[in-house]
């Protein structure tokens, strides 16, 4: 498993102190709501997810949007990382990444942060 800091390195971001304690803790209540991308290597990992959407030219998946975690569909919730703290957007499985942030903006689903979007996802029944 890579280090916190070869994650950041290869990403070219610095995790959010929450999500890295929500990473390190199995038992962190947002295990129940969401899939975690993990700092594993592999397509699971948060790298390897990242280094897999990249590519996808229908997604136009841009580097300063950053998955770390997914419905379990193809659809994700994403860092923009041109903001500190990190925006946090839902992408869905459908369409392009800007098509998902426009829906966002549109529909007032975005967070300012992860903390935000931590203790939205933490309040909702599991």
């Amino acid at each position: 498993m890579p280090s916190q800091h070869e994650i950041e390195t290869r990403l070219g971001i610095s995790l959010p102190p929450r999500l890295v304690m929500a990473l390190h803790d199995p038992s962190d209540s947002i295990r129940k709501r969401i899939d975690l991308l993990t700092m594993d290597d592999g397509p699971g990992g948060i790298v390897g997810a990242n280094e897999f959407l990249r590519p996808l030219e229908w997604r136009q998946w841009p580097d300063y949007m950053i998955a770390f975690a997914s419905g379990g569909c193809g659809d994700y919730f994403a860092f923009d990382t041109r903001t500190v703290p990190y925006r946090v957007y839902y992408i869905d499985s459908l369409g392009t990444v800007a098509e998902s942030i426009t829906s966002c903006e549109q529909e007032g689903f975005v967070f300012e942060s992860f903390d935000d979007w931590y203790a939205h996802k933490t309040s909702q029944a599991a």
